[in-house]
């Protein structure tokens, strides 16, 4: 379970950042299409790409406390056993 967590922090890292730069561009830069009528879309689309890798972020966070749950019980159970 502890490679899959891993995945989870990396996957948060790599889209909040990316989200991070994209959402800054479309800060300092104005709309580059007239089709979308004044819709800044890389304000948008950097704002949901930080949503995304927030949400990967608690992912991770939630399943390395039920690691660590688990393992504490796992360990209790073992001092039981030689006891």
């Amino acid at each position: 379970m502890q490679r899959f967590a891993d995945l989870n922090f990396t996957m948060s890292m790599v889209f909040s950042i990316l989200g991070a730069i994209i959402m800054v561009y479309g800060i300092v830069s104005p709309p580059t299409l007239s089709s979308l009528k004044g819709l800044n879309i890389n304000l948008w689309w950097g704002t949901l790409t930080v949503v995304f890798g927030l949400v990967f972020g608690v992912i991770y966070q939630i399943s390395k406390k039920k690691d660590a749950k688990k393992e504490v019980k796992e360990v209790s159970q073992r001092k039981q056993e030689t006891v």
